[in-house]
């Protein structure tokens, strides 16, 4: 634009505006409080400390292990994380697909009622481009009662720490539960939930072992489980089954998880702790075991060298 229009756009500006100029165009400086955080604290260990080597399970020597791309950002980027009660270790290659569960699931409604690619999603108010949710299936049992293929569905949601013992897998329920636990508030905390929840206080470990998806991660997640419960099987707090508040407190489950990305990047794990601090773990081996209990599950401290990135409840926090 030549300066004579340019002034020519200005005179044009409605006269019942004082001072417009100054409003849209001001230079003035807006002081910024430095002194306020952007974020919260995160206390980082670069290194992580070792486990003893004696009592360590080897993991296949022939892996091709993305070594040399740095991990920091590499997590998926989410606002919430739907984890979904299967009590398997594998499943379809694309999960909503998975034939063990009629439309493959509550991982398949969510699909068809919220999908993006192709214009799938029939209900677009239940998309938020800046808060995404990752939908993934684990290992976790159902809650007793609930039956594979019977329509009910069991879940975890992080990082905000809640668990759904019963969600129908039907059209009515899942809006809510979308609309309830998995998009930001909207003014509708005051309506009545119809669907059970309870807060988690545990801390879950995920590991991926979606093989047929990638075998690198099938082929570390096995050793790395197991690690994971001797270690905290010998401190007195690995938690399996269903048990009632007071006894999962301060305990720590372990859980498979599907595709996370990043399968190069394989061992994947992420830790949630019921503070609601997650973190993204990769390329981790069964002697970082030791490192990662001590530092993330039981301190909250966050061991770089192998962190992917971190996320809290307010979202996802740079390190």
């Amino acid at each position: 634009m030549s300066p004579h229009l340019f002034r020519h756009s200005l005179r044009q500006l409605p006269r019942n505006l004082p001072n417009t100029r100054a409003h849209f165009f001001s230079t003035k400086r807006i002081p910024i409080p430095f002194e306020t955080p952007l974020q919260p604290s995160l206390h980082i260990t670069e290194t992580c400390p070792p486990s003893c080597a004696c009592s360590l399970e080897s993991l296949p020597e022939d892996l091709d292990i993305d070594r040399v791309t740095p991990l920091k950002g590499t997590m998926a980027n989410y606002y919430r994380h739907l984890l979904v009660c299967t009590g398997r270790s594998d499943w379809a290659s694309k999960i909503e697909l998975d034939v063990a569960e009629p439309g493959g699931g509550l991982a398949g409604k969510i699909k068809e009622l919220t999908a993006v690619r192709g214009g799938g999603g029939k209900r677009k108010d239940l998309r938020d481009p800046f808060a995404p949710t990752l939908v993934t299936n684990s290992s976790f049992e159902r809650e007793v009662g609930v039956q594979e293929g019977g329509g009910v569905a069991s879940a975890y949601v992080f990082p905000s720490g809640v668990y759904l013992p019963r969600i129908p897998v039907e059209d009515e329920s899942v809006v809510e539960l979308v609309r309830r636990f998995l998009l930001p508030p909207a003014g509708e905390e005051d309506v009545e939930c119809t669907l059970e929840s309870r807060k988690v206080v545990e801390t879950i470990v995920l590991i991926c072992s979606h093989n047929s998806r990638d075998t690198r991660c099938g082929s570390t997640a096995g050793p790395l489980k197991r690690q994971f419960e001797k270690e905290l099987a010998e401190k007195g707090i690995l938690l399996e089954g269903h048990e009632g508040e007071k006894g999962r407190i301060g305990k720590v489950r372990v859980g498979f998880t599907s595709h996370l990305s990043g399968h190069k990047f394989a061992g994947n794990v992420v830790v949630y702790r019921p503070d609601g601090l997650g973190v993204w773990y990769g390329r981790v081996e069964p002697k970082y075991v030791t490192g990662i209990l001590e530092e993330t599950v039981s301190n909250g401290r966050i061991v770089g060298e192998l962190c992917r990135g971190v996320v809290e409840n307010s979202g996802r926090v740079d390190v």
